[in-house]
């Protein structure tokens, strides 16, 4: 993940690249178009919701006061990059769903609990996805798979 503002792009073929989930970030679209059979999407988003006890943003000094005196009273604000990473996820929410609809099967584990910045929860993150289609995709199986009940046909007297 190269994500712009948070992480440095990468360098691929002599150009700079950033992730693409800037761009698409649940491209169902893509793999339509690909000769693939089913589509299994992934939706990661964490549709946390930050709820603030302020009206307005505090002054940096009152931050500053906060963080050495404030104690469990400690007024707490969004990293710089939870904000970017949260602009940009709320930029592209309503075409996640409307790609996530297309999907054969949208998967969306419980990952909500995780930040997207701690690359020491990737294994807890990979095994809630695990335990999460190891639940889903047998039900979907089933129902996809059943064949189709006949329908009698009218005949004429």
């Amino acid at each position: 993940a190269a994500l712009p503002g948070v992480m440095p792009p990468a360098v691929h073929q002599g150009q700079l690249a950033i992730d693409g989930s800037v761009l698409n970030s649940l491209p169902v679209d893509v793999m339509q178009a690909m000769p693939v059979g089913r589509v299994i999407a992934v939706d990661l988003s964490t549709r946390k919701e930050y709820l603030l006890d302020y009206k307005h943003v505090p002054s940096a000094w009152t931050l500053l006061r906060s963080r050495l005196f404030g104690g469990k009273r400690r007024i707490r604000v969004p990293s710089l990059a939870t904000l970017m990473l949260k602009s940009t996820e709320i930029g592209t929410v309503a075409r996640v769903r409307e790609l996530g609809a297309r999907a054969d099967l949208l998967l969306m584990p419980k990952v909500y609990q995780f930040n997207i910045l701690d690359v020491s929860c990737f294994h807890k993150v990979v095994e809630a996805g695990y335990v999460h289609a190891r639940e889903a995709i047998p039900a979907w199986v089933e129902r996809t798979n059943k064949p189709a009940t006949p329908v009698a046909a009218a005949r004429e007297p």
